[in-house]
């Protein structure tokens, strides 16, 4: 399940909060085209984010999501 996916389960539960939402995903990890790696470095690792390319304050539906889940 990726973001859309995600976003369709938190919106459904949050107007219907009896509501018994199945999320199924194909990989062992949720998130879509977007995953975060630890990529080695000098200091240790880096964590670095891959998928997803850039919000921008004119998303305005992708930052409401984002303020209402702490992220």
């Amino acid at each position: 399940a990726g973001l859309s996916g995600l976003s369709a389960a938190h919106l459904l539960r949050k107007r219907d909060a009896t509501l018994k939402i199945l999320v199924l995903e194909g990989k062992d990890r949720v998130g879509g085209r977007t995953v975060s790696y630890e990529i080695p470095a000098a200091s240790g690792a880096d964590l670095w984010d891959f998928g997803g390319q850039w919000v921008t304050s004119t998303q305005t539906h992708v930052m409401e999501l984002i303020k209402e889940l702490g992220l």
